[in-house]
């Protein structure tokens, strides 16, 4: 089975935090050794930033599960997001209870599914959230 390495990151641009704004995310798919294979970019329309990252890794998941059932790992700079997989923290709102809900809906799909934190400072993470403003600036310019 392919393993895939899967980097995200959502563009929401809002006036305060907390509240809705517009939102892009997008989604590069890599092999083990860290080669590209594909790049997606999702329309999330308006919400808060919590769920346009979570938005952006279900629909990555849909667009990996076309490409492999063996394992993943999932990369992005959402850090509550990352801890609310990884059961290091509590799902106190409502929100993050149903998108962990429907997340691990689709993790089934998959062998095995990890989550990593990765800083936009990082090498992936810089191109990651490049690829996110430019998706935003495309559509919402």
């Amino acid at each position: 089975m392919v393993h895939l390495k899967i980097v995200t990151d959502a563009a929401c641009r809002t006036l305060k935090p907390g509240f809705k704004g517009k939102a892009v995310g997008v989604a590069q798919f890599y092999d083990v050794e860290w080669a590209l294979i594909q790049s997606e970019e999702f329309i999330l329309g308006e919400m808060v930033a919590y769920a346009a990252e979570a938005e952006t890794v279900l629909l990555a998941l849909d667009v990996a599960s076309g490409l492999t059932r063996g394992s993943i790992e999932i990369w992005t700079d959402s850090e509550a997001l990352v801890r609310h997989m990884n059961g290091d923290y509590r799902l106190r709102s409502k929100l993050s209870r149903q998108y962990f809900d429907k997340i691990k809906i689709r993790e089934a799909r998959f062998e095995e599914v990890k989550y990593y934190h990765q800083d936009r400072s990082t090498p992936r993470g810089k191109i990651a959230h490049t690829a996110a403003a430019s998706a935003y600036s495309k559509v919402h310019a």
